[in-house]
This record gives C-alpha cells, sequence and structure tokens, in this order.
C-alpha cells in the first residue's frame, strides 16, 4: 500500500551533525509537531503545522487528527546511520545522470539502490555516480537522517523557507526536500 509523505533531509558531508533530540526540541518550540504518539518517534501536527508547510492547489484536504480517520498526517523521526539512504521515492521517480543529463530508467535494478553510495553508470554517456548523487527532481532522496511528513502526497505541499531555515540552523546543515509514495 503506497504510503504518501513529505521528506525532509540535511545535505550529507563529513561535518554534519544530527542531534535529533535538539531537532524534536526545535520543531515543538516553531510549533510544527505537538504531542507524540508511538513512543516519542511519531508527533501529531502542532499549532503552526499549516504555516510551516506551503500547500499547493486550491483546496487540501489534509487530515491532521487521528481520530477522523486513519490516514492523518503525522510527523516521524527516521532513525541516524552512517551513509546515505533512500529515504523514499515515488512511483514515477526517474532519476537523471548529472553529467549527460540522460534518464537513468533502470535504477531500481540495482541490488543496491536503497544504498546510496551504491554505484550506476550512465548507458549513454558512461559516467559512474552514486545513488544519492543522482538528480531526482525531488521525486527520491538519499540521506543520513529523516522527517516523514505522513499522508501529504507528491507536490501537495512544500516547506516553508521558515522551516527549513530553523532545521539549518539548529543542525548547522543545508535541508533539503523530496517526496516519497513507496512502500518498501
Amino acid at each position: 500500500m503506497p504510503l504518501p509523505r513529505l521528506v525532509l533531509y540535511p545535505g550529507c558531508n563529513s561535518d554534519t551533525k544530527i542531534d535529533v533530540e535538539r531537532i524534536k526540541k526545535s520543531l515543538l518550540d516553531i510549533g510544527l509537531i505537538e504531542s507524540h504518539i508511538n513512543e516519542g518517534m511519531a508527533y501529531l501536527p502542532g499549532k503552526n503545522f499549516l504555516q510551516l508547510l506551503t500547500f499547493l492547489g486550491c483546496s487540501p484536504n489534509i487530515n491532521l487528527h487521528p481520530d477522523e480517520g486513519e490516514n492523518y498526517c503525522h510527523i516521524y523521526f527516521g532513525e541516524l546511520s552512517k551513509d546515505p539512504l533512500c529515504l523514499g521515492h515515488t512511483s514515477s521517480a526517474k532519476p537523471k545522470c548529472p553529467q549527460c543529463k540522460t534518464v537513468i530508467q533502470d535504477w531500481k535494478k540495482n541490488s543496491l539502490w536503497q544504498d546510496g553510495t551504491s554505484l550506476i553508470q550512465c548507458e549513454k554517456c558512461g559516467a559512474e555516480n552514486t545513488l544519492n548523487k543522482l538528480k531526482w527532481r525531488r521525486e527520491a532522496g538519499y540521506g543520513i537522517f529523516s522527517i516523514m511528513i505522513y499522508n501529504i502526497h507528491p507536490h501537495e505541499a512544500v516547506p516553508a523557507e521558515q522551516l527549513l531555515l530553523q532545521l539549518e540552523k539548529v543542525t548547522a546543515a543545508s535541508w533539503d526536500y523530496c517526496y516519497a509514495n513507496n512502500s518498501e
């Protein structure tokens, strides 16, 4: 079953230090998250949730409360990893080679596609790149940590600049986002 979500993640470099508890406190302070569910890994949207995301389209139908059905928005903090891993992808993800911009059709045929440091070769120009260096156009993301906002469909919302700047301030790393609806 597809699990639609907006995924926020920090840029990866050797200096990136992630303090998950500090990030949670910061997001509580600005009102993105509120009370936790599932032993503290998932949170309900906070009082400023709708101001910290910009919804696209005319009238989004977002369920913010678990008592109004099972497809409610909640924010989940992923686990830290040493190396970049696939944080999620859309069913239509088609990355491009950063050198020649050719679409790489068979990226999931690589048995290690979930490992961002796995190499893949462009069929057109022959360049080898790690999966996390391909041009994903927000259809997938690779990183060492993620914040997933569940039940936000691909291209339904974007993080507000204030949210990304707050995350950057707390971690001293730039943040990006992608969409996902994969279930594996």
